[in-house]
């Protein structure tokens, strides 16, 4: 057999060129690696990225809620102070007389429920109160201006009048809350 001469370039190149393939064939490899170690990071990015916008949403919220609630605090505590508490409703009873007294109303006659419980469990009362009386139209009128006035809540049940060769005699009944 005959030995073929190759030039000492040609083998060179040969091996540059195995050396260049391992070396292709090595960074295809690591760049493949890193491309997916790259996309799994891309994803976890993403994931946190969506979570970090999900909780950034629930803080908007949860000020939102909290200024709300603020706000509902207040008007619970406006309502509340509206509501007659045991000490305003014993001197509102006790003065009533006078108080419709100084609107000029005569023969008044009162009469006072017992307390009925509103809800169960809690201490929130309710009182009816029926009064009778006999005044001026204008008297009447002033009276009921006053218990309008009273930033209280009071519920009128009924109010029968009828007009009098004197003025009116009325027949009022109203409820009030007590807490």
């Amino acid at each position: 057999m005959i030995k073929e001469y190759v030039p000492k370039i040609k083998k060179t190149i040969k091996k540059l060129l195995y050396v260049l393939i391992i070396e292709i064939i090595i960074f295809v490899v690591f760049v493949g690696y890193e491309f997916l170690t790259w996309r799994k990071y891309i994803n976890t990015l993403n994931s946190k990225s969506e979570e970090l916008s999900q909780k950034s949403e629930n803080f908007v919220m949860l000020n939102t809620m909290s200024k709300e609630s603020e706000n509902i605090k207040i008007y619970l505590e406006d309502m509340q102070n509206k509501i007659f508490n045991r000490d305003e409703y014993e001197k509102f009873i006790s003065n009533l007389p006078n108080t419709i007294s100084s609107f000029g109303l005569k023969n008044v006659d009162l009469s006072i429920s017992e307390e009925k419980r509103v809800l169960e469990n809690k201490n929130y009362f309710e009182v009816n109160i029926y009064v009778n009386f006999d005044g001026t139209l204008q008297n009447t009128l002033s009276f009921l201006n006053y218990l309008e006035n009273l930033n209280k809540f009071i519920n009128i049940n009924n109010l029968n009048y009828s007009i009098t060769k004197d003025g009116v005699s009325v027949d009022l009944s109203f409820s009030i809350p007590i807490f």
